[in-house]
């Protein structure tokens, strides 16, 4: 993707640029430790750009967004919160609208990377949520965390521009990451509409049957509209309740311990 983007003139004034941006008051701004920093900073806090787009594009993307928005933390991973929203918004990337919600993705990564550590969920635990669905909280992991986009395969997207690879096409329907760090990796998965919800009830406080009929109802819903479509080649395969239930324990999404609704 990368290079037609932008338009050439406006890419050499961004790299070879010496106008530091406003209050940074320094004569050059490669010249300038701090700027220069700040902008491998970003750039390494969000790899999946220059991953999609290259190191060159990502880089003077980057540059933009500092002189914008000039970062008020000296905590150099914590710089970066709103750049993918800049991205979403961004003219010269508006050939990828689903741009700044891949670097959301990498944003989140950094966040269960730097999450608190907790136990995640024993098998024996689970065995007594699922004795008891009616009244059992799951909580979710300190380092879960998720995100979807409408009409845009996100998760494809986002690992093969981590890995710098894109080993088949997209299947463009929507589509979500899960990401948590159960122990010190990070891992990954993608999710399929029922399944976020099913997260989602869970994130607000919903028992592990009202998960589970939340999940099921939007299951329903995802099936009629893929009737309505012309084609349901892209549409994801209904939910599986085991296999959601394995992929969730697998990935370390829940924390012990399980509460109870009268709790």
């Amino acid at each position: 993707m990368s290079g037609g983007a932008w338009s050439p003139a406006w890419l050499s004034a961004q790299l070879r640029s010496a106008t530091p941006p406003s209050g940074i008051g320094l004569a050059q701004v490669y010249r300038n430790t701090t700027w220069l920093a700040w902008i491998e900073a970003l750039v390494s806090q969000f790899p999946s750009i220059s991953g999609l787009m290259g190191d060159e594009w990502a880089h003077a993307a980057a540059r933009e967004y500092i002189r914008l928005h000039p970062p008020d933390s000296a905590v150099l991973i914590d710089i970066g919160e709103t750049y993918p929203s800049f991205l979403a918004t961004f003219e010269h990337a508006s050939q990828w609208p689903w741009l700044g919600d891949v670097a959301q993705c990498d944003w989140l990564w950094s966040r269960a990377h730097v999450a608190a550590d907790a136990q995640t969920l024993t098998r024996q635990s689970w065995l007594n949520a699922i004795a008891n669905p009616h009244c059992s909280r799951l909580q979710l992991h300190p380092s879960c965390h998720w995100h979807w986009r409408d009409g845009a395969p996100i998760a494809q997207l986002w690992h093969d521009a981590k890995q710098r690879t894109s080993n088949t096409a997209p299947n463009w329907h929507g589509e979500g990451l899960l990401l948590t760090r159960p122990s010190s990796e990070v891992l990954s998965c993608g999710i399929s509409a029922p399944e976020l919800a099913f997260i989602n009830a869970l994130a607000i406080g919903g028992t592990l049957q009202e998960a589970v009929e939340t999940a099921l109802s939007n299951n329903d819903a995802s099936e009629t509209g893929a009737l309505n479509t012309a084609s349901s080649a892209h549409t994801p395969p209904p939910l599986n309740l085991a296999r959601l239930s394995a992929k969730l324990l697998r990935m370390g999404a829940f924390m012990d311990p399980i509460y109870h609704a009268d709790q």
